[in-house]
């Protein structure tokens, strides 16, 4: 009979450090996915000749150009600049355009995707906010 206890609390502190660890682990949701290889995307195809340390308002319009127009048209960032607020507000509206073309059935053109990207907007991006 002590076995047999012994052996459940074993069991049940396996269960519960098997629980912890894999809250652990943080599973990325679809939008950090396709952000991370959108942006990767747009550095190396839109943004390819301007240095990486200096390219963040190209990266930024090229993701998304409605959210960059919101937030960084009128005062884009200057090199180096980091701005906590407007870009916690620009992540948030791409990520509500994210969830918008993921239900978008009409067959529309999707803003988020590069190709419509490319094909609409390429020669409109003014070399200055490069």
């Amino acid at each position: 009979m002590k076995n047999a206890w012994f052996f459940a609390l074993i069991v049940i502190f396996c269960l519960l450090t098997a629980g912890v660890q894999a809250q652990g682990k943080k599973k990325q949701s679809k939008f950090d996915k396709f952000q991370r290889k959108r942006k990767d995307e747009c550095t190396q195809k839109v943004c390819g000749h301007i240095p990486k340390d200096l390219n963040d308002n190209c990266v930024n319009q090229c993701f998304t150009v409605t959210c960059f127009d919101k937030f960084y048209r009128e005062s884009p960032l200057e090199d180096g600049e980091y701005d906590a607020k407007r870009q916690r507000l620009y992540q948030d509206c791409a990520r509500e355009e994210f969830a918008a073309c993921s239900k978008n059935i009409t067959g529309e053109a999707c803003p988020l995707h590069l190709a419509d990207y490319l094909a609409a907007n390429e020669p409109k991006i003014p070399k200055e906010n490069l």
